[in-house]
């Protein structure tokens, strides 16, 4: 059996997922400013592996650009394929 080697060369340099310090990074705010938007609602729903959140990159990036909706309204606008 072949083992599965993942590398940066195989996924790209850019990370897939960022934790909320990577957050605060990509949206150029603080991490405080990142706990009230997401105890608020306002951010796109966390992925959970184990204990740890990470947001998804490209789902910021497109949430950014739809405007950064509420996150009901960006669950809604994603089922609806907005």
């Amino acid at each position: 059996m072949s083992e599965l080697r993942v590398t940066t060369a195989s996924i790209g340099t850019e990370p897939l997922c960022v934790d909320r310090a990577g957050l605060a990074d990509l949206l150029n705010v603080s991490l405080r400013q990142i706990d009230r938007l997401d105890s608020g609602g306002k951010l796109p729903v966390a992925l959970a592996f184990g204990r740890c959140r990470r947001w998804s990159v490209s789902e910021i990036e497109d949430w950014v650009a739809a405007g950064a909706p509420d996150r009901r309204t960006w669950a809604s606008m994603r089922r609806s394929g907005a």
